[in-house]
C-alpha cells in the first residue's frame, strides 16, 4: 500500500513538476522578502547615547500597533487651506504677530492682505522669527527690520548665520565650531565653542535657552545651552539626523532622518514614526505636545506631491490636508509658521504665495484684502 502511495505520488509530480518547482521556488522568494522588510524596520529604528552624565537611552524603540497609523478620521471634522490671494509671487518668508501677518519676497517686505510696502529692497537673504522680527542681508551686509519705522537698522558686527529671537532681544550666530550670542542693545557678545560644526540653532520660545545641532562623520549632536550660555546637556545619535524643530519649552525636540521621525528629549525617547518610503519631511511644533508635518513624496506617476499631518510627541497622527491646491507645491525650504494662538499654520508654495491652514476644524481661513484673520464656519459633508 505504502509503494503504491509512493508511485501516485511521484506520478502527480511528474506531471505537474513544474507547478511544484515554481510553488517551492515562490515560497523562498517570499520568505526572502518578509526577512529582508523586517532587517529594514529594524534599521529604522535610531539609537541615540547620552554623552554626558545623563541616564543612556534605549538602543531600539519599540513601535506600538498604532504608531504609523493615522488618528481615526471624524467625519465630522474637515481642515480647509487658502491662499492669501493679494500677496506678490516668490514668496520668502513670513511672520505672525497675533494675527496679523507679514511677508517677504527678494524685492522686499510687504504687509499680507494689503501688500503694501514695508521695505523695498533687494533681499539675498531673510531669517524670520514671530512678531514681525527678521534679520535681512542685502549689499552683503546683515541688518535688522524695525517694523515700527519701516526701516531695516544696521548692526554693527559681522554676521554668517544670524538667527534672531522673537523679542529682538537676541541674535545667535554660527561660523563653523563657533556659537555667538549677541545682545542687540548694546552688541555685547558671548561665545562658546564646540568640538563638532554647528548646523542648526534654535531658540526656546518659553525661555532664553537654545538647542543645538552639530555633526561630525556620521553623527550628529544635540545640545540644551543654559540661560547663562553654557552647555547644560547633550546627547549624540547613531547617524547624521536633521533637527526639525523645538517645543516652545524646550523639554522635547523632533529628529528627521530621510522617512523617519523620532520625538525625544534629552533624557528618553518618546515615539518614532515611519513615513512614506522616499519622501522629504519638514516639520513645526504649534504647541508643547502637537507639531505639523509636511511629508513630501513622490507618486506613482512620478508627481511631487504633499501631505499635511497633525502629529502629537508620541508620534499619532492623522492627515488633514494635501498640497493640491497649489500648483507648485510646498516649498520645504521655508519654515512651518504658526500665528501666535497656535490655529494658523503658514507654508510658502515654490515660486507661488503664502498659505494659510486651519488647525480649527470646520474653519476656512481668508486672510482679506485689509489685513484681517477671518474665519468662516463649513459644516462638513455628511458621508
Amino acid at each position: 500500500m505504502i509503494n503504491n502511495l509512493k508511485i501516485k505520488i511521484l506520478a502527480i509530480y511528474n506531471s505537474k513538476h513544474k507547478f511544484f518547482n515554481t510553488l517551492v521556488v515562490s515560497g523562498l522568494i517570499l520568505l526572502l522578502f518578509i526577512l529582508i522588510t523586517q532587517k529594514d524596520k529594524n534599521a529604522a529604528q535610531p539609537v541615540v547615547n547620552v554623552s554626558t552624565t545623563q541616564s543612556s537611552l534605549p538602543t531600539n524603540v519599540r513601535r506600538d500597533e498604532n504608531q504609523g497609523i493615522p488618528f481615526t478620521f471624524n467625519e465630522k471634522e474637515s481642515y480647509y487651506i487658502n491662499q492669501i490671494i493679494t500677496n506678490n509671487d516668490g514668496v520668502t518668508g513670513f511672520s505672525w504677530d497675533g494675527d496679523k501677518n507679514i511677508y517677504s519676497t527678494k524685492n522686499g517686505i510687504y504687509e499680507a492682505g494689503t501688500n503694501n510696502p514695508i521695505i523695498t529692497v533687494v533681499i539675498n537673504e531673510i531669517r524670520w522669527a514671530n512678531n514681525f522680527s527678521a534679520v535681512v542681508k542685502t549689499e552683503n551686509r546683515w541688518k535688522m527690520l524695525d517694523y515700527n519705522t519701516k526701516q531695516l537698522v544696521e548692526i554693527p558686527v559681522i554676521l554668517y548665520n544670524p538667527v534672531i529671537d522673537d523679542k529682538r532681544e537676541t541674535i545667535i550666530d554660527f561660523k563653523r565650531n563657533n556659537l555667538f550670542m549677541y545682545n542687540i542693545s548694546d552688541y555685547s557678545v558671548k561665545d562658546l565653542k564646540f568640538e563638532e560644526p554647528i548646523q542648526k540653532v534654535f531658540f526656546v520660545k518659553n525661555n532664553k535657552e537654545l538647542v543645538v545641532l552639530t555633526n561630525y562623520a556620521t553623527k550628529s549632536y544635540i545640545y540644551s545651552i543654559d540661560q547663562n550660555f553654557n552647555v547644560s546637556k547633550k546627547i549624540n545619535t547613531d547617524d547624521n539626523y536633521e533637527l526639525g524643530s523645538v517645543s516652545p519649552d524646550g523639554k522635547v525636540f523632533i529628529l528627521i532622518l530621510n522617512n523617519n521621525i523620532t520625538v525625544s528629549n534629552f533624557d528618553t525617547i518618546v515615539g518614532s514614526d515611519i513615513f512614506l518610503n522616499k519622501s522629504n519631511l519638514s516639520v513645526g511644533f504649534r504647541n508643547n505636545t502637537e507639531s505639523v508635518v509636511v511629508e513630501k513624496y513622490k507618486d506613482s506617476l512620478g508627481r511631487i506631491l504633499d501631505n499635511i499631518y497633525i502629529s502629537n510627541i508620541a508620534n499619532k497622527r492623522f492627515k488633514i490636508s494635501d498640497s493640491r491646491p497649489l500648483i507648485n507645491r510646498i516649498n520645504r525650504d521655508l519654515r512651518i509658521i504658526f500665528n501666535t494662538n497656535g490655529y494658523i499654520a503658514t507654508f510658502g508654495e515654490n515660486k507661488g504665495k503664502t498659505w494659510i491652514l486651519s488647525l480649527k476644524p470646520n474653519l476656512y481661513p481668508t486672510y482679506s484684502t485689509t489685513g484681517d484673520l477671518i474665519f468662516s464656519n463649513i459644516k462638513p459633508e455628511s458621508h
